[in-house]
């Protein structure tokens, strides 16, 4: 059902309120597509539908999970930070803020005899993959990854600050026009 809801017309006015409703039914935000064997994650960055996989991210879709086609079929996507920095910069802020593992990522080099040329990003995600996350975003993978794809509809009812709520829901992060305010 998280797959057809990606197709729906008009997604930024009720993609969220879908999503919201799937969790409450304990849909598996991370499950693949029968054909496609890809997750709603990867399908909507690969089809670059920020908006979606902006909601998804912080309803608590798993950010390491990758597109796993056939051995026989080229990967279309195979890296979700690298279809996000493709997009969007501030959605690789929140790629990593939820959790994406560094480890395995290989910053782009150049060839012999190349001038190298690194952005902001890139620099910023060297650092990133160098130093250890903040304990505030450690602290917030945790409460989250306690709660599991439950945490749209725990982290309004619980009894602290709103600026809280919207920290554990990844709202301080914005991901340009693409975040509908609450």
């Amino acid at each position: 059902p998280l797959h057809q809801a990606l197709l729906v017309d008009n997604r930024e006015t009720i993609f969220e309120d879908l999503l919201e409703l799937l969790c409450q039914y304990n849909v598996d935000l991370n499950m693949r597509s029968g054909c496609k064997i890809v997750t709603p994650l990867s399908e909507a960055l690969c089809s670059g539908d920020l908006f979606c996989a902006a909601a998804l991210v912080r309803a608590g879709a798993d950010v390491n999970i990758n597109c796993e086609p056939p051995s026989l079929w080229p990967d279309p996507c195979s890296n979700n930070l690298m279809m996000a920095k493709t997009w969007s910069t501030s959605l690789v802020y929140l790629l990593v803020a939820a959790g994406f593992d560094l480890t395995h990522y290989s910053l782009p080099s150049s060839q012999v005899g190349e001038m190298k040329v690194e952005t902001e990003l890139d620099e910023w995600l060297k650092y990133m993959k160098c130093n250890p996350q903040q304990l505030t975003d450690l602290c917030r993978q945790k409460i989250r990854s306690q709660m599991g794809n439950r945490a749209l509809q725990i982290i309004p009812t619980l009894q602290i600050p709103q600026s809280l709520k919207q920290f554990l829901l990844y709202r301080d992060i914005v991901t340009e026009k693409y975040t509908r305010p609450r």
